[in-house]
């Protein structure tokens, strides 16, 4: 295991996509080209945004790779969370080069919690990191 847990906040309306619809490969603009911290095997959180300020579930990483929206789409196509409308929505509601890749981020053994977690800390739109002695610390309340 990862000696860290990433948190990814998710919007609350597209959240159970990973749980329900079993949809497995999430993306994100990151404001790197590299994301050392990720690699297979790491453990993801994701927290519902939106004024619900709650971890849902997670999952594990199965690859780690860096694509343009375009790129995303042709390789994983159904797979995705988010529908092809919604990723070129997403691609364009910020000002950025066409070309820029995205963080994408293929994941296994997802489950989603008995009861959702408040998380005690402000989330940005980056996430969150938390050690593993937090993460243990917030799931024994689960």
């Amino acid at each position: 295991m990862s000696e860290s847990v990433t948190i990814f906040p998710v919007p609350n309306s597209l959240i159970d996509r990973f749980f329900e619809d079993r949809k497995n490969v999430f993306v994100k603009y990151h404001g790197h080209a590299t994301a050392p911290h990720l690699e297979k095997g790491s453990r993801i959180a994701f927290y519902a945004s939106q004024n619900q300020r709650e971890l849902v579930g997670e999952g594990l990483v199965q690859s780690v790779e860096f694509l343009t929206p375009e790129e995303t789409l042709a390789k994983y196509g159904n797979q995705l969370f988010l529908s092809k409308e919604e990723l070129i929505a997403y691609g364009n509601s910020r000002p950025r080069n066409p070309s820029r890749k995205m963080l994408v981020l293929v994941l296994e053994h997802l489950t989603k919690y008995k009861r959702r977690i408040t998380y005690p800390k402000r989330m940005t739109m980056a996430g969150a990191r938390l050690t593993l002695g937090e993460y243990k610390s917030i799931m024994e309340t689960v």
